[in-house]
C-alpha cells in the first residue's frame, strides 16, 4: 500500500510540474518555451516546491493572468490567511509578483521569473544555485540546431523585437555635437541617448544583475567584470527599493555608475519599447542571454540592434588593440591592407553598442547614425520590475 501512494504522489507531483512548465512557457514571440528535459525537471523542482507548484497551477490559467486574493482563496480552496502568507514568502523570492490593486500574477520563465528571482536573491542557497546550474545548461542547449528545441527567436536582424541596445555615452554626446554643425543631420532622438532616457525620472536605484547572479551560483562566473548591477528608474526604482532588491542613488551617481559599466566593457540594453525605459540593464556577452545568443549562435532576430555603426579614423588609430580585447561581439580584429595593419569589423554581428568608441584612448573610432529604426509600441504586460 505504501508503495502504491508513493507512486500515486510522483505522478501526481510530475503531472503538477508539466502544468507548470507549460504556465511558464507562454507561446509569444521573445519568450523562451522550458523544453520537456530533466534540466527543466531540475530547474522547476528546485524553483518552487511541491506545494507552491500546485497553487500556481491551482490559481492560474495562464501567465500574465492577474488574480485576487478572494479569487484564488477560491481556486485553491486555502484561507485567505494562509493563502497570504504562502505568495507573501514567494513573492519576496521572486516566484509570484503583484500587480497594482493588489492582485497576483505570474510571469513567464525569461523574461520574467528568471531575473525576479536571481535579483532577489532570497532563496535557499542550494535550490538557488540547482536552479542557476539548471538554467545554465539548458541556455547553452537551446539554441543548438540538432537539438531542435523550442525558441521563438529568428536568425536575421529584427528592429521590432522587444529587447534593443544603447549606444555608449560620450561616443553618442560626440555624435550629437557633430551633427548640430552639419546642415543635413539624421535626428539623435531621445531613446537612442542615456542619459535623456533617465532624466525623465527623480529616483533611482541600482539592482543585482540576474544575469551574473545565475552565472556566479552555477560555477561559471562572469568573465568581463566584478560589477553587479542594472540601473531602475521611477516606479520600477520605487518598488525594487521597497522590496529591498534595489539601492537608491542620485541621477549623477547613476551615470557615474552607467560610465564605470561602459570602461568594463558592459553594453547598455533596455526593453524595445516607445514609453521611456524604466531600467536598463549592463550586459556581457558571457553571461547576458541576449548578447550570448546573438555572439555564440547567431540568432540576430534576439534584440533590436542600435542606430549606431563604428567610423574609424585610420590616421588617428595607433593599433593598440583596446578595441579588440573589449569588444563584446569579438567582431573588431586587426587585417594586413597595404603594407599596414588596420582595424577591421564585421559589422553584420556589430550592435552598434559604441563600447569600442568609448573606450578607444586615441578616440580614433566615432559613432555614426546608419538607421532610423524605433521602438515598438509595449504590450500590457512586458516588465521585469513595472
Amino acid at each position: 500500500m505504501f508503495m502504491e501512494n508513493h507512486a500515486k504522489t510522483l505522478d501526481e507531483s510530475s503531472e503538477i510540474y508539466e502544468k507548470l512548465r507549460t504556465l511558464l512557457s507562454p507561446d509569444a514571440p521573445g519568450f523562451v518555451k522550458l523544453p520537456q528535459h530533466p534540466l527543466t525537471n531540475l530547474l522547476l523542482e528546485n524553483l518552487y516546491s511541491p506545494k507552491e507548484a500546485a497553487l500556481m497551477v491551482a490559481i492560474f490559467n495562464h501567465t500574465w493572468e492577474e488574480v485576487t486574493l478572494a479569487q484564488a482563496s477560491a481556486r485553491s480552496r486555502k484561507t485567505l490567511e494562509e493563502l497570504q502568507a504562502l505568495l507573501l514568502d514567494m513573492a519576496v523570492k521572486g516566484k509570484v509578483q503583484s500587480g497594482e490593486n493588489g492582485e497576483v500574477f505570474i510571469s513567464a520563465y525569461m523574461p520574467g521569473i528568471f531575473e525576479y528571482y536571481f535579483v532577489a536573491a532570497k532563496d535557499d542557497p542550494e535550490k538557488m544555485s540547482n536552479v542557476a546550474r539548471a538554467h545554465y545548461g539548458l541556455m547553452g542547449m537551446a539554441f543548438n540546431p540538432g537539438l531542435k528545441l523550442p525558441i521563438n527567436f529568428p536568425h536575421d536582424f529584427d528592429p521590432q523585437s522587444r529587447w534593443r541596445f544603447i549606444p555608449a555615452i560620450e561616443p553618442t554626446l560626440r555624435t550629437i555635437k557633430i551633427n548640430e554643425v552639419l546642415e543635413s543631420k539624421p535626428e539623435i532622438l531621445p531613446f537612442e541617448v542615456v542619459a535623456r532616457l533617465l532624466e525623465k525620472y527623480d529616483i533611482f536605484a541600482v539592482a543585482p544583475c540576474a544575469c551574473r547572479t545565475m552565472a556566479k551560483m552555477s560555477g561559471n562566473p562572469c568573465k568581463r567584470t566584478h560589477e553587479n548591477f542594472c540601473a531602475l528608474a521611477g516606479a520600477s526604482a520605487e518598488k525594487l527599493i521597497k522590496a529591498g532588491f534595489g539601492r537608491q542613488v542620485d541621477f549623477d551617481e547613476m551615470m557615474t555608475l552607467m560610465k564605470k559599466a561602459e570602461t568594463e566593457g558592459l553594453v547598455h540594453s533596455t526593453q524595445n519599447f516607445e514609453e521611456p525605459a524604466s531600467y536598463i540593464c549592463n550586459c556581457c556577452s558571457c553571461c547576458c542571454g541576449h548578447l550570448k545568443i546573438i555572439k555564440d549562435f547567431r540568432y540576430k532576430g534576439r534584440a533590436a540592434f542600435s542606430n549606431f555603426t563604428p567610423v574609424i579614423d585610420h590616421e588617428k588609430c595607433t593599433r593598440c588593440g583596446t578595441c579588440e580585447t573589449i569588444c563584446p561581439m569579438e567582431v573588431v580584429s586587426f587585417r594586413e591592407e597595404d603594407s599596414q595593419s588596420l582595424i577591421h569589423m564585421d559589422l553584420e554581428f556589430c550592435i552598434g553598442c559604441g563600447i569600442c568608441a568609448s573606450n578607444c584612448p586615441e578616440d580614433a573610432i566615432d559613432l555614426k547614425k546608419t538607421r532610423n529604426n524605433k521602438p515598438i509600441q509595449a504590450p500590457r504586460k512586458h516588465g521585469f520590475f513595472g
